[in-house]
């Protein structure tokens, strides 16, 4: 069983969903013997529960967005806690399956088989015989255990290819951003700087007010863009270190709007309480809320509206503008990198959302987006509440 596991393995692509594909097949012949098959996967958050791979389990599809997560499964648990496969002799009964789960499959005796690796769980694997009885033995468990850890193996080699291609991307990306972006206000700031050493005591002051002006605003357009650049480069090698403090919310708020809307402030609604107090790295905390204020005025209308508020187990910043909001076709792609709405919108250079989603998720938070009412743009920064460090 197993010898016939590995030599599929080796001959599957090195692709996450051909790897799911061929062990679903693999557990259904190979000497396992299983009717149905059903492989499931981490999601953004948790695991999935659809799978990514099945054999048998015609009707799972149906049934999308009907079923509990698989990580809310007893057996899930069971298999995580002995690193082991495990068995649930009547899936029905047993309660090792939610009953919503094991009624829709028509489950009764089942395994699940946990892909286990270097402390984490890259996957899991559901399979029966089609409803019906049979045995499992501990042999056929062991067997199942070091069929997942083959799974796990091969999983983690897709990973590190996807890894190496995504990063070979990213550097071709980085590249050619930084050429393109940068020629516009190198450019700029090139005229401008040649027009006032070569004609400079021609121009009328009026002229030299808007020569000043624009060698500002390309100077401040390329520092914006510099400063993103790093941040990318810093992330991308994981070179960022957080370090949370306790710090007051509204006062760090105040300066940071300062800092980026000086001339704006009157059109700023900051309902943050003056005691509000959150223990978060304060720099990392000041980049996030300098990209949502810039880009409310950039691509959204005031008034902004800024809140902040301690909700249950975690720290909720929401940073709100009156414009025409997110355009639905380009939500989706929102938090990636390099990605824009608006080809060449105000010189963005689509690396600011990415950059205050990846400085969120390094201090176990997240950015979230939805449309304000009645309209707008409204983004949410949720950051858990964490323990004040030891002096």
């Amino acid at each position: 069983m197993l010898e016939e596991l590995a030599r599929s393995l080796a001959r599957c692509g090195p692709r996450a969903e051909e790897i799911h594909g061929c062990v679903a097949a693999s557990l259904n012949g190979s000497g396992f013997g299983f009717d149905r098959v059903a492989m499931f996967r981490h999601g953004a958050n948790r695991f999935e529960p659809v799978p990514v791979a099945q054999h048998g389990f015609d009707d799972l599809g149906v049934l999308h967005g009907q079923l509990p997560p698989v990580d809310e499964w007893p057996l899930f648990h069971r298999a995580l806690e002995q690193e082991s496969a495990v068995t649930a002799a009547d899936a029905q009964l047993d309660g090792d399956v939610p009953l919503e789960v094991a009624g829709a499959l028509r489950l009764r005796p089942v395994v699940g088989v946990p892909f286990l690796a270097g402390g984490r769980c890259l996957g899991f694997a559901l399979a029966d015989r089609g409803g019906t009885a049979f045995d499992v033995d501990e042999e056929l468990l062991a067997a199942l255990t070091t069929a997942g850890r083959f799974v796990a193996s091969a999983l983690l080699g897709a990973e590190a290819v996807e890894h190496e291609r995504r990063g070979s991307e990213l550097k071709s990306q980085f590249v050619a951003l930084a050429a393109h972006e940068l020629r516009a206000p190198v450019a700029g700031i090139h005229g401008v700087t040649t027009t006032l050493r070569e004609r400079g005591d021609e121009q009328e002051a009026g002229q030299l007010a808007i020569l000043q002006r624009t060698l500002f605003e390309q100077a401040d357009r390329m520092r914006r863009l510099v400063d993103q650049l790093l941040d990318l480069s810093r992330l991308e090698a994981e070179a960022v270190a957080i370090r949370p403090r306790r710090f007051g919310v509204r006062d760090r708020v105040e300066a940071v709007l300062r800092q980026i809307a000086p001339d704006k402030l009157a059109h700023v609604d900051l309902a943050v309480e003056p005691g509000l107090e959150t223990l978060a790295d304060p720099e990392a905390f000041d980049r996030i809320l300098a990209n949502l204020v810039a880009n409310a005025f950039r691509y959204g209308a005031p008034p902004v509206r800024v809140v902040a508020r301690q909700l249950d187990t975690h720290f909720r910043l929401w940073v709100e503008d009156s414009g025409e909001g997110v355009p639905t076709e380009f939500s989706p792609r929102l938090f990636e990198r390099f990605a824009r709405g608006v080809e060449g919108a105000d010189g963005g250079s689509g690396l600011g959302l990415a950059i205050a989603q990846s400085f969120a998720r390094a201090q176990g938070g997240r950015l979230l987006y939805e449309d304000a009412e009645p309209k707008g743009a409204r983004f949410q920064l949720v950051l858990p509440v964490r323990p004040t460090p030891e002096a």
